[in-house]
């Protein structure tokens, strides 16, 4: 199920604008108030915190979200070995 979280992540993705960045394999992107960084196994933490979000939560991507951070890490990085330990060789 979709939200308002994951709507402006998703749209960061998409359009490679806004506050969206890599500190090594993990894709960093940030709110207003803090962000969310996400691993490429579909684990990631809210650093930072709001109203809604508690600092070092941990959160597990939706499986979309973490199809689009993998697509975006290939793109960008290539199949590196990090890739290949978190994920397994690229299918496709």
């Amino acid at each position: 199920m979709k939200n308002k979280f994951w709507d402006h992540i998703e749209n960061c993705l998409l359009t490679e604008e806004g506050p969206i960045y890599f500190i090594g394999g993990t894709l960093c992107v940030d709110f207003a108030k803090g962000g969310v960084a996400m691993n490429l196994d579909g684990k990631g933490f809210v650093y930072g915190g709001s109203d809604k979000f508690r600092r070092n939560s941990q959160v597990y991507l939706p499986e979309y979200i973490t199809d689009m951070v993998r697509k975006l890490y290939l793109r960008i990085n290539g199949e590196t070995e990090h890739y290949r330990e978190k994920v397994g060789t690229h299918a496709g």
